[in-house]
């Protein structure tokens, strides 16, 4: 037993090694061994000094071991316990009982070369030192002792040429070469922590099993570092790990790679591994669990061990020649024949990869996994062509890089034939490869709105999972277009197995008198299916109205069309659709496509009219350069059978251009493109309007006027639009294509010129008029005016909005004067007492004005909430009048619904009508002198206004 214990330690201590020799026994000895054996040390002491010099650190491995030689020289009297505890508290290093020592050994050295040259008591062991020992709680003995063996030590070191690195000691930051050298000789003595901690002190396990803690005089103790290496385990009430310093487990693999015991589990490819693909492995490291075989002569594992490394992933190859054999024959199959691994700078490995996916996708449409070939023959390919040394990625790549894989890597290409079977139900491969593009179809044409574009398929061979059988991916707008039915159709080579399954799926009376009938013509079993699915013209309408067709027609059997079953089949039967909106998130994914387009009818819809629009959609159009405006776009076949949704073509005015897009309103599209066509007209004569406009005579003071409400550039804009619209657009058939806009140009330019004048005599009445308004507003008006002028104001927001004059078609822009005068006469007619003069006036236009004005405020904030700027227009301006001298008890007025309405088309015809029917109400109500001067106005009455309101729709 002492024999095989003394084996073990210096197998430990890597003095020894089981005999390498094939059938050779027993041991031999190592190069560390034999360097042992030249010192005369004990074979730990002499192990750790070894270390000490490969790790640059030998004058303290000498120190370490000479201590680790004779007995603690610390002294602690039991009566004098705190005050030895105080002295050794200069000593300690809170890291490390061995770097205590050093602390110590370094203050005896100083105090012994002190004692030397300052003439104490000779030979550094005089009375000087022994005081100071004593102090210090030291035994002096056994510190002259430690002084001597560390010399012998250093002495044996210098006959065996073992040499000192230059300076007497180690840096601070150079404790780790320290205790990895102490770990060299005490390798015996590491403990790794339980990881299950009870109450009292931690206990660590040693590599022979004991379970020990650390002992109370130690730096370490109450700590919990998890390794850590002790100079002896001592045994009294309980073991105690003594003079000990925490350590790395990797310390452990460097200094005694032979006592770790290696477990390989879990080899796998690693085709995306960070330092190149390479089959990779998990390795278990435990320390300890060796001995020495009963007949001594060699070295058995047992169970147990500590967990060094409990799970780590290396590099197969890495572990030793069967591992490097292993990662091979993993690059070939996994990496290069099965194609997991395609570099992109590899071509013949991309293609490779392309050609196996092409592989998989035979077997997925056919739903035959026997179609694919294994990759055997493959790996036996790849064997006879990459070098056997090639064990990993970055070692093909190299070999590719020499031209052993041939200019373009060709030798590694492997053809599709080696991917398939060669036959498959007595038919070639080839065959099989010709028709399937015919019998699986990688693209769904969409029908109606989106007829044009296709949508992907895809096919997949992968029972119980959400993907098996087949997938087509659409967008929400995509579904207004597709074909009724269609998914009910899957594939032409899919049709006959989902025909089985829905005669399967028939009610019995109805699957007995189909199968009844069909044996009576000679067909049986799947051959019904079969000549079914083949007398069908594959998906036209729905698949149940098309098979109860054939059913009569080759059977003599009525089948109601209802009857066929579309729930219960197998999944792979059932196409999956899978949906995304417009931020590509999923909308829908599932077989049922009726639950499908109830669910997402609306937002169908909504999608739909916003791809349209993005379709049809341009900006900054300056000339009739985009063909004939089609009265409607959309409408047709779609969402699954139900109409797409119907949208209208406008043409929006945007100042120095005009946008084309889609609303979902006739009405408003019309008026919108009324004046979006005018502006294109407005476009094509700017020249010449520009020169008529600015020659006006009264030209400056229009603009003098104008310039409280905007630029003079704006006033000319609205001048010419309403010109253009008085010339080429009123009173006469849209205009739908560029040739009607030329032929109108052509035919009315000469009544530019009297228009012109025409159309600025009204806007400079109009003006005029205003500015008389403005200039009595602005200077104050008496308190008792207070209700007339908030209704003058009221009046003024809505007629005189930003924009007004554009906004304005000249049949309404012709009443401006008209509108302005009637203000201007209600100012001059109000009394300076304000006794009640329009109070009457007020209360009966108030009613009809508030009504008119709610339904706008309601319908604009519904608008804006709903269809948020459908075709944009608005913007910001001045006030349509000026607040006066004070704001104090001015009623607040809601510019901006006063903006919407007069947006085009924003009003329906019968609000408008109303709207403008108020406005006559007005005139006659507070001026009726102008209705008898002007004409018109006169026959709107309080019972007109109620009949017209009656015709108007709630604002939503």
């Amino acid at each position: 037993m002492r024999r095989r214990f003394c084996w073990l330690t210096l197998y430990e201590l890597g003095a020894i090694a089981p005999r390498a020799a094939e059938g050779g026994a027993g041991f031999e000895i190592t190069e560390v061994g034999r360097r042992l054996s030249r010192l005369p040390l004990d074979v730990r002491v002499g192990r750790i000094v070894l270390a000490g010099a490969k790790e640059g650190c030998l004058d303290e491995a000498a120190v370490l071991a000479a201590a680790l030689s004779i007995a603690d020289p610390r002294e602690r009297p039991s009566e004098r316990a705190s005050m030895a505890d105080a002295a050794h508290g200069a000593f300690r290093d809170a890291t490390s009982d061995f770097m205590t020592l050093l602390n110590i050994f370094d203050a005896v050295v100083s105090r012994a070369s002190g004692d030397e040259g300052g003439g104490g008591a000779g030979g550094g062991g005089g009375g000087g030192l022994f005081s100071w020992c004593r102090e210090r709680y030291l035994s002096a003995s056994r510190v002259r002792e430690w002084l001597e063996t560390w010399r012998q030590i250093m002495g044996v070191c210098e006959e065996v040429g073992l040499m000192r690195e230059p300076g007497a000691r180690a840096k601070a930051g150079e404790s780790v070469a320290i205790h990895r050298a102490v770990l060299s000789g005490l390798i015996a003595g590491v403990c790794g922590r339980e990881e299950v901690v009870g109450r009292g002190p931690v206990e660590y396990r040693s590599i022979r099993g004991q379970r020990a803690v650390i002992f109370p005089g130690s730096v370490l103790f109450g700590r919990t570092p998890r390794w850590i290496v002790a100079a002896e385990l001592w045994l009294t009430s309980r073991l105690y790990a003594r003079t000990v310093a925490a350590i790395e487990p990797e310390w452990i693999e460097t200094v005694a790679p032979q006592l770790l015991n290696r477990q390989l589990s879990d080899a796998h490819f690693d085709a995306e591994y960070a330092e190149g693909a390479q089959a990779r492995v998990f390795e278990r490291l435990t320390l300890g669990g060796f001995a020495v075989s009963a007949d001594g002569r060699g070295i058995v594992a047992g169970s147990g061990g500590l967990p060094v490394a409990p799970r780590r992933e290396i590099a197969l190859a890495a572990a030793g020649p069967e591992g490097a054999k292993r990662a091979r024959a993993l690059l070939l199959e996994e990496g290069l024949a099965m194609c997991r691994w395609a570099p992109a700078g590899l071509e013949a490995l991309v293609e490779n990869r392309r050609r196996m996916e092409r592989a998989a996708g035979v077997a997925a449409r056919l739903r035959r996994p026997e179609v694919l070939a294994g990759a055997g023959v493959r790996v036996e390919r790849l064997e006879a062509v990459v070098p056997a040394e090639v064990c990993d990625g970055p070692g093909l790549e190299r070999w590719v890089a020499t031209g052993g894989a041939g200019p373009r890597g060709e030798r590694l290409a492997l053809p599709l034939e080696s991917f398939l079977a060669p036959t498959v139900d007595g038919r070639g491969m080839e065959e099989i490869l010709a028709g399937l593009g015919a019998d699986y179809p990688s693209e769904v044409a969409l029908v109606g709105p989106c007829a044009g574009q296709r949508v992907p398929v895809r096919y997949a061979l992968e029972p119980g999972k959400a993907e098996d059988g087949v997938t087509v991916e659409l967008g929400l707008e995509q579904l207004a277009g597709w074909p009724a039915g269609r998914e009910q159709w899957l594939a032409p080579g899919m049709l006959p197995a989902r025909v089985a399954a829905m005669i399967k799926g028939l009610a019995k009376p109805v699957r007995a008198g189909l199968e009844q009938a069909a044996g009576k013509v000679g067909l049986e079993g799947h051959a019904v299916a079969a000549a079914l699915a083949e007398a069908v013209t594959f998906g036209q309408g729905r698949l149940g109205e098309a098979l109860s067709e054939a059913a009569e027609v080759l059977l003599g059997v009525k089948v109601d069309a209802a009857a066929w079953p579309e729930a219960g089949l197998p999944e792979h039967l059932r196409m999956r659709m899978v949906v995304s909106d417009e931020r590509g998130r999923t909308a829908y994914d599932g077989r049922d496509a009726g639950a499908m387009f109830k669910s997402l009818e609306g937002r169908i819809a909504q999608a739909a009219r916003a791809a349209a629009r993005k379709r049809f959609a341009r900006q900054g159009v300056t000339g009739w350069d985009f063909g004939e405006l089609p009265e409607s776009v959309g409408g047709e076949e779609g969402m699954g059978g139900a109409g797409g949704p119907e949208l209208y073509p406008a043409v929006v005015d945007r100042g120095e251009s005009v946008e084309l897009t889609l609303v979902s309103d006739r009405v408003r599209a019309a008026a919108l493109s009324e004046h979006g066509v005018r502006r294109l007209v407005c476009l094509a004569c700017k020249e010449e309007l520009t020169h008529r406009i600015t020659a006006l005579g009264n030209w400056d003071e229009m603009t003098r006027q104008y310039q409280q409400i905007g630029p003079a550039g704006e006033l000319a804009d609205s001048v010419a639009l309403l010109v253009c619209e008085r010339v080429f657009l009123l009173g006469q058939p849209p205009v739908r294509n560029r040739e009607q806009m030329e032929a109108r140009l052509e035919e009315q330019w000469g009544r530019l010129g009297q228009a012109t004048f025409e159309v600025a005599a009204a806007v400079a009445e109009f003006l005029e008029h205003r500015a008389f308004v403005a200039k009595r507003l602005s200077g104050g008006t008496p308190r008792m005016w207070i209700n007339s002028i908030a209704d003058i104001r009221e009046q003024a927001a809505f007629l005189m909005p930003p924009g007004f004059l554009r906004h304005a078609g000249w049949r309404v822009a012709a009443q401006f004067p008209k509108y302005a005068k009637s203000m201007k006469t209600r100012l001059l007619n109000l009394r300076e007492d304000g006794s009640g003069g329009e109070t009457a006036a007020l209360a009966t236009v108030a009613p009809h004005w508030k009504r008119l004005t709610g339904w706008v405020a309601r319908a604009a904030v519904a608008q804006r909430t709903e269809t948020p700027d459908e075709a944009g227009a608005g913007g910001k301006g001045k006030a349509a009048l000026p607040q006066g001298g004070s704001k104090k008890n001015v009623a607040v007025i809601a510019v901006d619904n006063a903006l919407w309405a007069a947006q085009p088309g924003n009003l329906p015809p019968e609000v408008a009508a109303y709207r403008w029917a108020v406005e006559e109400f007005r005139v006659a109500t507070f001026t009726p002198e102008l209705v008898v001067a002007g004409g018109g106005g006169g026959g709107v009455t309080a019972k007109r206004l109620d009949e017209l309101w009656s015709a108007v729709k709630p604002a939503s």
